[in-house]
């Protein structure tokens, strides 16, 4: 019983934590050897504390740089992926010109209807494909011209003030996606003179 009294006394022995100050006032009886090699554990620990908290930094700098580069790296990606699928569809732009040309006019009324229709069909799927990828036409008469969106292959002359500035005719759709015009509408613009 006793040791086990023993035991429960040293569990209760509360320490004083020493301060410098003791140490310098001679409180403790450290040799000067002892002193001194504290004083370089001390020194080592706060380089020690330093250094990590230097790799720390560093290594949080290079999370967010390779954070930062794989962001920059999926936006270059997506951009090409969309540029080349604009440049394949861009490419069809001549067939879709040929359609509206055949398409308009009393020449087309003409063509048996089975074939027509047939045509018509495929015209609205590669509308469709165009439409799958965000790029639409653009271009009615009666917009506003704007050098952005359209290119003046003539201006004619209006006698209605209202029609100034204004799309008289479309000589061939443009088209635009999310990210810009792909190409222009070549159109007619109204001018007035007074």
């Amino acid at each position: 019983m006793s040791k086990i009294k023993q035991e429960k006394n040293i569990d209760d022995v509360v320490f004083e934590p020493e301060t410098d100050s003791d140490m310098v006032q001679g409180k403790n009886s450290l040799s000067s050897s002892e002193s001194k090699q504290i004083a370089k554990l001390k020194k080592q620990l706060k380089e020690t504390k330093a250094q990590a908290k230097e790799n720390l930094d560093g290594w949080q700098r290079l999370k967010a740089d390779v954070v930062n580069s794989k962001k920059a790296e999926s936006e270059k990606l997506a951009q090409a992926k969309g540029r080349g699928a604009e440049q394949v569809l861009e490419s069809l732009l001549p067939a879709l010109d040929s359609f509206d040309s055949a398409m308009q006019g009393s020449a087309w009324e003409q063509i048996d209807s089975a074939w027509r229709q047939g045509m018509e069909f495929v015209h609205s799927q590669l509308i469709s494909a165009l439409e799958q990828h965000s790029i639409t036409s653009f271009g009615k008469v009666g917009d506003e011209f704007d050098n952005a969106l359209h290119e003046a292959a003539e201006h004619i002359e209006v006698v209605d003030k209202a029609q100034a500035n204004k799309v008289q005719k479309i000589l061939r759709k443009g088209y635009k996606s999310a990210s810009g015009v792909i190409r222009p509408a070549r159109v007619i613009v109204g001018d007035f003179k007074e």
